[in-house]
């Protein structure tokens, strides 16, 4: 009975067998027939970096081919190699079918999966064992792919990880950093660079979401320079580094000193990046195609916004518009653009390491060419890096220990943005993270940047280890980008009897109108503006809510009764001020209210929504009857005169319970005057996010088809910006103006504004890639005036410089030296009396 058992079973065996091979067999014919003809092509497998002796260059090369390796790129003592195919290869085909066939995957899928990186395995062995003994190869490992280090746009800065007490230890402060790395992954500020920003594709932001322009903590410590709409601004970076200091020579244009970004590009159309008085020049490398050229592919073009960036924050101009950078007298500089020639956008494109050391090489070959043309001359250069990765490459390594030996040559690279990787949070507080490279080669001429923030703290995603040389500002750093990333903005500015009487409304102690969230432009509105001073025009207030207002805003193809008649009060060009009820949707109101504008003759228009204004007035209200309530009593308990608890009663402090910082002299104008000088509104309302208001409101909005209409027989449609009610209230007030009994009355209005939608070409980026080109610059300001130094002085320098003690409660580990101090740099190189 066993045997049989054993035959029944052996049988069975066979059968399973036979009906999985048969089953193998159609699956393959099957996916033979689905799987798409892709033409043939050279198909690559992984790629490897090779180092040998320069004398052995030729008889290595000669090996290579001989066993079938394909010559990526190449330089004095390396090579980077893989195997290619000119058919389509196996693992194409099979990524084909599988796409083809996705509902019939899943049950192998798993093991399959295992199968070929284990199959990728044994091939990488077996390459790097052939190319190991090869004659005169010292050294064959797997090539690294290298990232840009750049994080989206944030809404602020993040606490600094050393600014916990330092009992946040154990378990408690592993689930806390958890916590606080996937709430900064799902937002804008926990983005990493490299691979999950090129999963994420490359769409650039909405040009029309402006308000982390003036709403973080760190945009809120840029200087103004100006007081224009998009006005020049001194970003809190170049205040905090002492790079606005008058003691050191603010230009490095024929000094010697040159800058080399290798990076995504400059581009050069920005109107903060032109020639004069810069000095602009560059070259873009193609990578991967075998073909050695150098510099055969356009500089002067950025297609992410990274290399952009970085420039300006080096070399951005004092010349009234945009930004100040680091050297804002003017700069040399040479853009090596290696990222994103091949044409593909994704942010955070890689490259491979070995193609890196040959943008390495064209800096070197710039500074070369620049030191036999100006012989009398010492030639300087700072390479500016904000791109890196895990793992060292030894060609790359190589390359840098022996550039380092000169001495015209200093290196800035980032310290790394993945700090707040799933993988550091079993570290302890203050223990070391994995190294980011080029940044953390044993380099003397090479600084490791870490992300300061405006708050005296390191950033949480910055990398910490003992490579880590020095912080720079790296959190809200606001500087220079391509058109295809620019915002489009919108101000109002006021003349100032307008300014006044905002003040007089607002009840503002300073007599100075508070300052408003920035008023945001609609969609579909021109980029253009009023010019000049126009009359402010009150247009009245929208009917209330009634039982049709849940109505469409048409009947039977026409509108009906309008929403808004035509604003008659802007006849003549005057600048139309209409609060949207909220009957309707906000795109459809808001284009009722550019056709109401457009028929009163008005040259633009300003909205807000009426719900929210009237809920703030009854917030005013309420707190203005509580403070008038709290004053009667304290008079009372006086035994004060009841003369003096009508209208001109003295100024009185609000119920705290009602959060107002204020106070208020006047109800009725519904206004305060504290010390803040910001009147009688509470700090809510200074962050209040403004709707994303357009005219466009669909191909079955009437509104927005008869808009067409118009501006196919020639008619103009005007500026439109939306405004916070906490400005609309006070624009409101001052311009009906009040009595003292507190009721609002029409009244003759001179008052003015000047409404402008603008282009503005500038973002808030955070990460070491904004980081990096503060030092760079520096290295490059204080360079230029001691040009006689050498590289490793400059870099002793900047570290010896920096300020440890602005960076509360941040180990070295994390700020390297201390926080960059340009002025101080520069008295400290002059001190060492190069020679």
């Amino acid at each position: 009975m066993r045997r049989h058992c054993g035959f029944q079973s052996l049988v069975a065996v066979q059968w399973g067998g036979l009906v999985a091979l048969l089953l193998l067999l159609v699956g393959a014919a099957v996916v033979a027939e689905a799987a798409p003809q892709v033409p043939n092509r050279p198909v690559c497998g992984e790629r490897f970096a090779v180092a040998f002796h320069d004398d052995k260059g030729e008889a290595v090369v000669r090996q290579l081919r001989a066993q079938g390796f394909t010559i990526h790129t190449s330089g004095p003592g390396f090579a980077a190699v893989s195997q290619c195919t000119q058919q389509q290869g196996e693992e194409q085909h099979q990524q084909a079918a599988q796409q083809q066939l996705a509902p019939r995957r899943g049950l192998f899928e798993g093991a399959a999966e295992l199968f070929t990186g284990a199959r990728r395995a044994m091939q990488r062995r077996r390459h790097l064992r052939v190319l190991s003994a090869m004659d005169g190869v010292h050294v064959a490992e797997q090539d690294v792919m290298r990232y840009l280090q750049r994080t989206t746009p944030s809404p602020g800065p993040i606490a600094s990880s050393e600014q916990r007490p330092a009992s946040a230890t154990g378990l408690a402060h592993i689930v806390r950093r958890m916590l606080r790395g996937a709430l900064s992954s799902a937002g804008l500020s926990g983005q990493r660079s490299g691979e999950a920003l090129r999963r994420a594709g490359s769409t650039p932001p909405n040009p029309y979401q402006p308000w982390e322009l003036d709403q973080t903590q760190c945009a809120k410590k840029d200087e103004p320079l100006d007081t224009y709409a998009g006005g020049e601004v001194m970003p809190w970076g170049i205040i905090a580094i002492q790079a606005n200091s008058t003691n050191v020579p603010n230009s490095t244009v024929n000094s010697g000193i040159t800058v080399c970004i290798i990076d995504s590009g400059l581009w050069k159309e920005h109107p903060d990046l032109q020639p004069k008085p810069n000095s602009l020049s560059g070259c873009g490398i193609g990578v991967g195609s075998g073909d050695d050229e150098a510099c055969k592919y356009p500089w002067g073009e950025d297609i992410v916004g990274h290399g952009s960036h970085v420039a300006g924050t080096i070399g951005a101009p004092r010349n009234g518009r945009g930004v100040v950078g680091v050297i804002p007298g003017g700069a040399d500089i040479f853009t090596v653009r290696i990222w994103n020639t091949s044409g593909d956008v994704s942010q955070g494109q890689g490259q491979y390491a070995s193609d890196l050391v040959r943008a390495y090489a064209a800096c070197e070959t710039r500074l070369d060419a620049l030191a036999k043309q100006n012989p009398s001359k010492p030639q300087r250069m700072v390479v500016s890096m904000s791109f890196g990765s895990a793992g060292p490459l030894t060609v790359e390594r190589l390359w840098f220990e022996r550039a380092s030996k000169r001495k015209d040559l200093l290196f800035v690279a980032a310290s790394g943005n993945n700090g707040s990787e799933w993988g550091s949070f079993l570290q302890p507080p203050n223990g070391p993270q994995w190294k980011s490279y080029p940044a953390s080669y044993n380099v003397a001429t090479l600084l490791s940047v870490a992300n300061a923030n405006c708050n005296g703290g390191i950033a949480e995603s910055s990398q910490r280890n003992d490579a880590v040389a020095i912080a720079a500002p790296g959190t809200g750093v606001l500087s220079t980008v391509p058109d295809a990333y620019k915002y489009v903005r919108a101000a109002v500015q006021l003349d100032v009897d307008t300014s006044k009487a905002l003040a007089a409304a607002s009840g503002a102690r300073n007599g100075k109108a508070p300052s408003y969230p920035e008023a945001r432009p609609m969609q579909d509105a021109p980029i253009n503006g009023t010019g000049t001073m126009r009359l402010l025009a009150d247009c009245g207030d929208a009917p209330k809510r009634s039982s049709a207002a849940g109505q469409r805003g048409t009947v039977g193809g026409q509108l009906r009764a309008p929403l808004f008649n035509a604003c008659t009060a802007a006849k003549g060009g005057g600048v139309c001020m209409i609060g949207l009820p909220g009957h309707l949707d906000i795109y459809e109101e808001s284009c009722l209210a550019m056709l109401s504008c457009m028929d009163g003759g008005g040259s633009a228009l300003i909205a807000w929504r009426s719900t929210d204004v009237d809920e703030l007035r009854e917030r005013v209200a309420a707190r203005n009857r509580s403070a008038a309530a709290q004053s009667r009593g304290r008079l009372a308990d006086r035994g004060g005169p009841a003369s003096l608890r009508g209208s001109g009663a003295p100024l009185v402090q609000a119920d705290p319970t009602l959060s107002m910082d204020a106070w208020a002299p006047n109800p009725s104008l519904g206004g305060g005057g504290g010390g803040s000088g910001d009147g009688a509104y509470d700090d809510n309302f200074d962050r209040e996010i403004l709707p994303g208001a357009r005219l466009n409101c669909g191909t079955k909005c009437d509104c927005w088809n008869q808009m067409q209409q118009r501006m196919q027989s020639g008619a103009k449609v005007l500026p439109g910006v939306f405004i916070g009610s906490r400005q609309a209230l006070d624009m409101l007030n001052a311009v009906r103006g009040s009595s003292a009994a507190g009721q609002l009355r029409p009244k003759a209005n001179t008052l003015r504004a000047n409404v402008t939608i603008f282009d503005y070409p500038y973002r808030r980026y955070d990460g070491t890639s904004m980081a990096v080109p503060h030092v760079a610059g520096a290295a490059a300001r204080i360079w230029a005036a001691f040009p006689s130094c050498s590289a490793l002085d400059v870099s002793r320098a900047l570290r010896e410089s920096a300020d440890a003690s602005k960076l509360k409660k941040v180990g070295s580990i994390s700020r390297g030296s201390g926080f960059l101090q340009v002025e101080e740099a520069y008295k400290k190189l002059k001190s060492f009396n190069c020679k």
